[in-house]
């Protein structure tokens, strides 16, 4: 749904961050469980259900466009709207609203 591209290093970078691993010997880093696996269930599950269907049509309408839009190739199909759908969600429960508004598909990242 998101994606970042930040390159390959070259050469000569991808040799030392070789050679740094092999004389560290162990990752520079501990990891320590931040949560279990119930945790993430239970915020997974339907249990706090968004409000969507006042702005329903407007997923469809943004992905229509996109397949009617001269400046675009291949538009986005069914699969994108629902990714739009559900990224909108986890924007929206991640700045704490239980709710999704136009805004917020306003505000998501987007790829360059």
């Amino acid at each position: 749904m998101v994606k970042l591209s930040i390159g390959y290093p070259t050469a000569a970078e991808e040799q030392e961050i070789l050679a740094r691993r092999r004389e560290r010997r162990q990752d520079a880093f501990d990891l320590h469980p931040m949560t279990d696996a119930a945790e993430c269930w239970q915020c997974a599950a339907p249990s706090n259900p968004f409000t969507l269907t006042r702005y329903r049509s407007l997923y469809r309408r943004l992905t229509g466009a996109t397949r009617h839009h001269r400046m675009v190739a291949v538009g986005a199909s069914p699969r994108g709207a629902l990714a739009l759908l559900k990224l909108s969600r986890a924007w929206a429960a991640l700045h704490g609203r239980s709710y999704v508004l136009p805004m917020t598909l306003k505000s998501l990242p987007a790829r360059p």
